[in-house]
């Protein structure tokens, strides 16, 4: 095992917002290596290590070799030097990340992850869509009650057409059977009474031609009726196709909010040389 000089350290910055309001503390630890050139440490090129400091150790392994170490790592100013870079580093490329969706004023929570505000997203946004279609099918519910009971009151009327009709049939049929039977009895002429059923007769088969258009009004008006009935709920249903679609398009529409850190809320609680072991 070769130990290679690097520089840790151990930061906690603080991000604070005042809208959205946003108190959130996070912890990092940084390594970089410490070259032996004319920008020592880069911190462009640091790692991000995620792991607990109490897993450092704090002798080398036995029979060791090490790097070199740097003149200018012997020098305690350039420690002060490094770590101010670093502030100014992270100042200037860290950020808190939230998740957002003005449309909606929905935000996501400081521990949330991109995953679950999608989720949380997307069940607000159809919750709002089934909102949206209720409101819409009430809308719609006054004008289909209306011509349902059109319709209703249509059937009855061609019933009571048909009914009436069928009466008038039957009356004619009755008035034209008693004037043949007059005639055809014996009778040696045609009397008044007969010549009277037979104007009744006529009368009737009028009144029975007449019933049957009017059979055929009510049955129109019907069929227009339903007509429209299936006219507005084609409409309806359109209406709620167009609702989805459009809800449907916006469902991961978010925005990403960048927090930036204050200076001032960069603490650097660890700031070391580690000699980082590496396999050769």
């Amino acid at each position: 095992v070769t130990y290679k000089p690097t520089l840790f350290a151990h930061v906690e910055v603080t991000y604070e917002n005042m809208k959205p309001a946003i108190f959130k503390t996070a912890s990092s630890n940084w390594q970089a290596i410490i070259e032996d050139s004319i920008i020592p440490v880069n911190w462009d090129n640091a790692k991000l290590e995620d792991f607990d400091l109490n897993d450092l150790q704090t002798q080398p392994q036995v029979n060791a070799k090490y790097y070199a170490l740097p003149e200018i790592a012997t020098k305690k100013p350039a420690y002060t030097n490094w770590q101010k870079e670093l502030i100014d580093y992270i100042y200037r490329n860290e950020s808190f990340v939230l998740f957002s969706n003005p449309e909606k004023s929905i935000i996501s929570e400081p521990e949330e992850s991109q995953a679950e505000f999608l989720i949380r997203l997307r069940q607000t946004n159809h919750e709002l869509r089934d909102a949206k279609i209720e409101e819409l099918r009430k809308k719609y519910d006054k004008k289909l009650a209306a011509l349902n009971e059109k319709i209703r009151k249509a059937e009855q009327t061609v019933q009571r057409e048909k009914d009436q009709a069928e009466q008038a049939k039957f009356s004619t049929f009755i008035n034209v059977g008693s004037t043949l039977l007059d005639t055809l009895v014996g009778r040696k002429g045609v009397g008044k009474t007969t010549v009277n059923k037979a104007a009744r007769s006529i009368q009737s088969a009028g009144r029975s031609k007449q019933q049957l258009g009017d059979v055929d009004r009510a049955e129109e008006s019907l069929l227009t009726y339903q007509k429209d009935l299936e006219n507005l709920e084609a409409e309806l249903e359109q209406e709620i196709i167009a609702l989805t679609d459009l809800y449907t398009e916006k469902e991961e529409a978010y925005q990403e909010l960048q927090i930036k850190p204050k200076k001032k809320d960069i603490l650097v609680k660890v700031f070391a040389l580690l000699w980082q072991p590496v396999m050769e």
